[in-house]
């Protein structure tokens, strides 16, 4: 593998990072991989003397036909997986790139550009192109595929995978100015580093929240903070607003993920708009839910009433990036009543006490799919979810 190539797809790599670098022929990146960047790495090659070759080196290296699958890595959860001048040879590229990023956060691929001036010469020439990224004659060639990088990027686009970056190198395997002038016409080949959109950060440790979030967000690969183990937020804003922009914000910084965080709570007006942004420590810092729910009991208690009119409300926001300055922003509201009377077995938080109108029963009584209909959770995720499918890129 050339050089410049090498370090550009090294540049990408977490150190200490797990990788799966796919048709690793001889496994030299991988080699280096290890040493220079730490990583704990796997091999997938089906020629056994390349497999041989990684063996010999150190490598760890698995025989599989990539395009028959590759069920063996599904729980791995790899940080990186690479596919380096093998696209092209693969019978079903689409299913590939799929495959790969649900093994991984990210995955960087090279391929080389058919759209190359060298390659559009021969073919008005009426020859099959020959370069050195396309070495063979047409009747030895191992690709299947060849296309140029515009196809692949619009292939990108049907997929909704995303291109967070990448680096157009011209025949001596450098980048040039020319190169990023005209890329398409002088480019000889690509190196991209692409992210699935499906992937979202819940900014939520909430085991409750995030079960509700992946009913909601069934298209969606979902991870929680817990996941990633990254730490809850410090929402210390002033509003539901405030305090899921925070946690959107803390969530985005560390994981690089689109984030998600929903800041959300039971107001009950005639106690003074309590519990609101305090919701979920309402009887103290740590305090159960079944602590809080006591709480507005013996406040009900204490006016010698049996209900009181509340709403529970939800704000979400969901950012690109660290940076984006334009969030999405959705809420949903539920109206209905706080009783004394605890029932039902089901949700999480007030529930059990909170009695949405036009139902005879607890919000804890309701089936999942009545809940996931009317909460105030799912009537903001509606609305995020229009705006999310409409303007994510």
């Amino acid at each position: 593998m050339a050089v410049e190539l090498s370090n550009i797809i090294k540049n990408w790599v977490p150190n200490k990072s797990k990788v799966i670098d796919f048709g690793c022929g001889e496994g030299s990146l991988l080699k280096e991989l290890m040493i220079e960047k730490n990583v704990f790495g796997y091999g997938v090659e089906i020629n056994d003397i390349k497999i041989q070759e990684c063996i010999a080196k150190g490598v760890p290296v698995i025989k599989q036909d990539i395009d028959k699958g590759i069920n063996e890595f599904e729980s791995a959860n790899f940080d990186l997986s690479i596919m380096a001048r093998s696209i092209q040879c693969l019978k079903n590229p689409n299913l590939a790139l799929n495959r790969m990023l649900s093994l991984s956060k990210r995955c960087v691929v090279t391929l080389p550009n058919l759209g190359y001036w060298k390659c559009r010469l021969n073919i008005m020439n009426g020859r099959m192109p020959v370069t050195p990224e396309l070495p063979s004659s047409w009747y030895e060639t191992e690709n299947i595929h060849l296309c140029t990088i515009k196809d692949f990027e619009k292939l990108c686009a049907d997929e909704k995978i995303n291109v967070i970056d990448k680096v157009f190198l011209n025949r001596n395997g450098n980048r040039g100015k020319l190169t990023s002038l005209i890329p398409t016409f002088l480019r000889l080949k690509e190196c991209t580093c692409l992210k699935n959109n499906n992937e979202i950060l819940i900014a939520s440790s909430n085991k409750g929240k995030i079960k509700e979030f992946k009913n909601l967000f069934k298209e969606y690969k979902i991870f929680s903070l817990t996941d990633l183990k990254i730490n809850d937020a410090v929402e210390d804003g002033h509003s539901f607003v405030e305090n899921a922009l925070i946690k959107a914000k803390h969530g985005a910084k560390r994981s690089e993920m689109f984030t998600i965080a929903d800041d959300s709570g039971l107001v009950v007006p005639d106690l003074n708009y309590e519990p609101g942004i305090y919701s979920a420590r309402y009887a103290g810092e740590n305090s159960t839910d079944k602590q809080n729910r006591e709480k507005i009991i013996e406040k009900l208690n204490q006016k010698n009433i049996l209900e009181l009119n509340a709403y529970y409300v939800c704000v979400l926001v969901g950012l690109r990036s660290y940076s984006d300055p334009m969030p999405i922003i959705t809420h949903g509201e539920i109206h209905g009543k706080v009783s004394i009377k605890s029932s039902g077995d089901g949700g999480f938080g007030y529930d059990k006490i909170f009695y949405p109108r036009g139902y005879s029963h607890s919000m804890a009584s309701m089936n999942q799919e009545t809940k996931n209909n009317v909460s105030h959770r799912a009537i903001a995720t509606k609305k995020f979810v229009d705006i999310f499918n409409s303007t994510v890129v």
